[in-house]
């Protein structure tokens, strides 16, 4: 709680992930029956990760760090004298496989000559246009899946003769960095494909949503939903595993 409260709107989804990480650090130090406050105890606690569990050496390393960030509280607080779970080393594991692969090319072909793009379907869960629009903006743009989900008609805009996305906390928009907040060209694959056409069947509003039947999730992500629709959609109509 106390780190919680340490600083003003802590973003919901970092503060679920230090929650869930000091539960399974509490539950494992109960089930080994080791001190909560002990510096072995994190070490043990980070073997568990990386052996039993099996757990890349960077999600135990982010782990780790939302635990250490929670105990530094309790020292700068002064409860603790120290922070026990200080300076935790992460061994890397050697010749790691990459855990995201790219697409390859027949697979791209796979999945824009899928139903949604050939046959005109529009699953439930896929929101709309947002199912055909989402994945080909991503693949011409490069933009982030939560940049895409929460543009607004606005942010489609054109300046000396460029049309482009404009990547922005306006109109209540969140980047992941300072640095993030772009402007992006629209390729002219999605002009020809009519973008502008889907714009201009929207609500004439520019504060809409670009993708109005977007739902925001629990941690307010408007492509939190969007994204576990995606992958059921590659693995069960695409064929993508």
């Amino acid at each position: 709680v106390s780190w919680e409260t340490s600083v003003a709107d802590r973003p919901v989804k970092t503060v679920a992930d230090v929650k869930l990480a000091v539960t399974k650090y509490l539950d494992f130090c109960r089930s080994a029956r080791v001190g909560i406050f002990r510096r072995k105890s994190f070490f043990a606690f980070r073997d568990f990760l990386l052996v039993k569990k099996g757990l890349q050496p960077r999600t135990v390393s982010k782990k780790i760090g939302w635990l250490r960030l929670v105990i530094q509280q309790l020292e700068d607080d002064e409860t603790l004298a120290s922070n026990p779970a200080r300076s935790i080393k992460i061994p890397a594991k050697r010749h790691a496989p990459r855990s995201r692969i790219p697409f390859g090319t027949e697979e791209l072909q796979r999945l824009f000559a899928s139903p949604v793009y050939l046959d005109g379907l529009r699953p439930l869960s896929g929101r709309g246009e947002a199912a055909y629009w989402i994945p080909a903006i991503s693949l011409y743009s490069g933009m982030r899946i939560e940049e895409i989900a929460q543009l607004q008609i606005c942010h489609l805009k054109e300046a000396e003769g460029v049309l482009h996305f404009h990547i922005t906390e306006e109109g209540g928009g969140h980047v992941k960095t300072a640095s993030a907040e772009r402007r992006v060209p629209v390729h002219p694959a999605l002009i020809e494909a009519g973008l502008l056409h889907y714009r201009e069947s929207l609500v004439d509003d520019p504060s809409s949503y670009l993708f109005p039947l977007l739902l925001t999730d629990c941690f307010g992500k408007r492509s939190g939903n969007f994204s576990k629709f995606f992958s059921r959609y590659l693995r069960r109509t695409v064929g993508i595993t």
